[in-house]
């Protein structure tokens, strides 16, 4: 059978946006903001053709067959003072966010999904505040609080996708998704002199309504016949708090003239809270990595002849 059919999905994603900021100056101060947007349509298709007879007939589509569109619209403020002498630095902004989806499924027949159309209408106002302080021409050290706002997009809230054959599990839509939160933390020092640079940082990140996949009740079932399999369906939901922090350090000596020793180090550690307080690993966290190395460069041309 695999090799008499031929199934084909496509997707077509049309994107606009504008960015129309201006910068003030008075003083010590400095200011930025402005206001941008984007809107994103995409146009899911596809179909199973039979190699032998060539008929062609519909199957699932990967996102809703219908009309696909989400729009967002900012407008934000941000603020640079810097003392007299320079040592110290503030940065202060504020972002206001509006993010509109809607998408619908005309052919429902293949899931028999309880709902048809996905509206979204969300907003949210972000922050950040940060100080830097430079008491040396070597020495400077800074630290950052910020918050962020993060809506479904399509691929969120309403993809159909089979995220693995060997587990059998089966993607679907979940049009009651909301949005996720962010309140970060992070704290950086850096020491430079001719001969060594080094840099150590530390974040803190918090989520509230973290998205994640977990199983879903459709129509009832927990498992769904999809390409005459039984899989176990799965949505994308607003489960649980989560939290990422992580470490970088970072030194580069110089041995000799033209000669360099290199190392970094950045290890990082994600989970979810389950509302028994117990944790479970987040997704994509990298584990710890770092690297070592010389490095030599010669100035000037490299001239060879024979």
């Amino acid at each position: 059978l695999a090799y008499t059919q031929f199934d084909s999905r496509r997707e077509t994603v049309n994107i606009a946006g504008f960015t129309l900021d201006a910068r003030e100056k008075w003083g010590r101060h400095e200011l930025t903001f402005g206001t941008d947007g984007q809107v994103n349509t995409v146009r899911s298709v596809a179909d199973r053709t039979n190699l032998l007879t060539g008929v062609v007939t519909p199957i699932n589509t990967r996102y809703p067959d219908g009309n696909n569109r989400m729009f967002l619209a900012g407008v934000y403020g941000q603020h640079l003072y810097k003392s007299k002498n320079l040592k110290w630095i503030v940065n202060d902004g504020l972002r206001l966010q509006y993010v509109g989806l809607h998408s619908n499924l005309v052919n429902n027949s293949f899931f028999n999904f309880p709902f048809t159309t996905i509206n979204q209408r969300q907003q949210a106002l972000t922050g950040n505040l940060g100080l830097v302080h430079l008491p040396s021409t070597t020495i400077r050290m800074a630290a950052n609080l910020a918050s962020a706002f993060r809506s479904p997009n399509l691929d969120d809230a309403a993809r159909i996708f089979e995220s693995s054959s060997s587990a059998r599990r089966l993607i679907v839509p979940n049009p009651d998704l909301r949005p996720e939160h962010t309140y970060t933390g992070d704290i950086n020092f850096q020491y430079r002199t001719e001969k060594i640079r080094m840099e150590l940082g530390g974040f803190y990140t918090l989520f509230r309504n973290a998205i994640s996949l977990a199983p879903l009740r459709l129509n009832g079932q927990d498992s769904v016949l999809f390409n005459g399999i039984m899989a176990r369906v799965i949505a994308n939901q607003n489960t649980r708090r989560a939290f990422v922090r992580g470490l970088n350090y970072r030194i580069d000596i110089v041995l000799t003239k033209g000669l360099r020793w290199e190392n970094t180090i950045t290890t990082t550690y994600g989970r979810f809270i389950n509302p028994d307080k117990t944790l479970k690993p987040l997704d994509h966290i990298p584990p710890t990595f770092g690297r070592s190395g010389l490095l030599y460069q010669q100035k000037g041309p490299i001239v060879t002849g024979k």
